[in-house]
């Protein structure tokens, strides 16, 4: 399970891209566009695939935007099995 936030975060978009695999979709080959404007993501990709993959990676941006302050650099790479 995951330990903090940026946990979290990771977690939860790998369940994303878990989910894209079951309808045939894979998240890390995957391009898609996408326009950064004021500070917000926008996915312009028109395929199914692209266009999910990008909301994928998209909530990851502002999720660990939002949990910033949760991330330790000192466990970037922790052990999963001293968890």
């Amino acid at each position: 399970m995951p330990k903090d936030n940026t946990d979290w975060c990771c977690w939860a978009h790998d369940r994303c891209y878990g989910e894209l695999e079951k309808k045939g979709c894979n998240g890390g080959f995957q391009s898609y566009d996408y326009k950064v404007r004021e500070g917000l993501v926008t996915c312009e990709s028109r395929s199914y695939c692209s266009r999910r993959v990008c909301d994928c990676d998209r909530t990851l941006v502002y999720c660990l935007k939002r949990n910033l302050w949760s991330y330790n650099p000192d466990y970037q790479y922790y052990l999963k099995f001293n968890c």
